[in-house]
């Protein structure tokens, strides 16, 4: 073979050679745009995230969704992403025992009843997230919310905590540093051993939202908390009230405030309504 052929065979097999490493680069490039494609996609579907929960036909080895529904919230404090928004939908006409899930960032809850209409309101308890041997006491809330909005849509949320013994900072939710705003539409609170919302003085602020529903202390005892209870007095809140029923109860008597008030900014004469 001359040593133009061979130089010419050299030539032919970079050239194809090049072609194929050309082929699987673009092969290569298509993947990544895939891939890069599908992440906006899959941020985009776990930006709100939706739960049921059936507290009589549910499992928590279930994936959550409506046709097979978590049995509690426990696996839904493992799969909340925090700052995006979560809705848990429990079935109605139940009782619904919480476990609580502990310290969250998320932006945005939703707490809804879930086939009320055929069922009625599902009721919501929370149980002891943990128990003080030493002092018999059990801390008991269901979130720790930073900064985050929480709106309840048609449940009934029961405040009393049975045959526990709720430690002082206990509460639906117990507040950090920052704020939260609690929304509700259609819903019944039955005032008990812990409040709806618990904060720290000077560390935080309360938003009320509240409509169409009522604050019932009927079987209230001595020892009922109140909606909102604050360590002290300088924590600000505003209450906004449309369509409220209290049943022996007072608004007055469901925030803390002030001597004068002056701490509460509402729509309404708190003193009145």
């Amino acid at each position: 073979m001359s040593l133009e052929q061979t130089i010419a065979d050299l030539v032919a097999a970079s050239n194809n050679l090049t072609g194929i490493i050309n082929g699987k680069v673009e092969e290569i490039d298509q993947k990544v745009d895939q891939a890069t494609s599908s992440v906006p996609q899959k941020v985009s579907s776990m930006s709100f995230q939706t739960f049921f929960i059936d507290a009589v036909s549910g499992d928590d080895s279930n994936d959550g969704t409506s046709v097979s529904p978590f049995k509690t919230t426990a696996p839904v404090a493992d799969k909340i992403i925090p700052s995006f928004s979560t809705r848990i939908n429990f079935r109605g006409g139940q009782t619904h025992n919480l476990v609580g899930m502990g310290y969250s960032t998320v932006g945005y809850v939703e707490i809804m009843g879930w086939d009320h209409e055929a069922l009625g309101r599902p009721t919501l308890k929370l149980t002891s997230l943990s128990h003080h041997a030493e002092t018999g006491e059990d801390t008991i809330y269901f979130l720790n919310p930073s900064g985050c909005s929480v709106y309840f849509n048609k449940v009934i949320v029961d405040l009393d905590c049975g045959e526990l013994t709720p430690t002082g900072l206990s509460g639906f939710f117990r507040r950090s540093a920052g704020g939260v705003d609690i929304l509700a539409s259609a819903c019944d609170f039955i005032l008990g051993d812990i409040p709806l919302a618990h904060g720290y003085a000077g560390w935080c602020r309360a938003d009320f939202n509240i409509r169409e529903g009522v604050v019932d202390a009927t079987n209230a005892s001595a020892n009922s908390k109140m909606l909102l209870v604050t360590s002290g007095e300088d924590s600000t809140s505003r209450v906004e009230l449309r369509q409220m029923t209290f049943t022996n109860t007072t608004a007055a008597a469901q925030f803390s405030a002030k001597t004068d008030g002056s701490n509460i900014f509402s729509n309404v004469d708190i003193n009145a309504y």
